[in-house]
């Protein structure tokens, strides 16, 4: 999973622990994959074509965030009316897991005690803690997932490559204050 490390994630970041899957295309039957297993980097996913490959990429960013990287509904890879993804992940230190419901449209969030944090699977509720714990979307499917015809950041338009850069340096805040000295300059001008 590009750049998948073994060991305890960093303070504040985000590491796939372990993935599960059902009912997606070309997976029916259930699939479990535990990167926590796996010693060292993982830098290659290999396989014929239509084995999954693409699907088991997808798979992390969709159960996260409800899209592939490539920006598809991750809806359209559902095979049956109960495929799901779950994906436990280390964020901070602690495993959580994020169990996404395809066929309801619904996202759980587990904490480490294995509290729901909302029962009803909303959406709504689900953002607001993954803009408080995870990475910001862009920043992860424009940084670590690079699947066929994907050019990533390089595909945004100028502005949107910035605003991608500041997020992922966390220094986002930067350009409101540019944008306040520039007004200060130009209010100065005219003065």
């Amino acid at each position: 999973v590009g750049g998948a490390r073994a060991g305890a994630a960093p303070a504040g970041g985000l590491r796939l622990l372990r993935l599960h899957l059902r009912g997606l295309l070309p997976f029916p039957d259930p699939v479990e994959l535990n990167v926590d297993g796996i010693d060292g980097d993982i830098v290659l996913v290999e396989g014929e074509n239509g084995a999954g490959k693409s699907t088991l990429l997808n798979a992390f960013p969709g159960a996260l965030f409800g899209r592939t990287p490539l920006g598809d509904r991750f809806a359209d890879l559902a095979a049956r009316d109960d495929a799901m993804v779950e994906a436990t992940v280390d964020v901070g230190g602690e495993a959580w897991r994020l169990h996404h419901n395809i066929a309801r449209g619904k996202i759980f969030v587990v904490d480490p005690a294995g509290e729901y944090i909302d029962r009803e699977g909303r959406e709504g509720r689900f953002r607001a803690w993954a803009r408080e714990h995870l990475v910001d979307e862009d920043v992860l499917l424009n940084s670590t997932f690079a699947p066929q015809g994907n050019t990533g950041i390089i595909a945004q338009r100028r502005g949107g490559r910035k605003e991608t850069v500041l997020r992922a340096i966390g220094a986002e805040h930067l350009e409101t204050l540019a944008a306040l000295a520039r007004e200060n300059r130009a209010s100065a001008k005219s003065d």
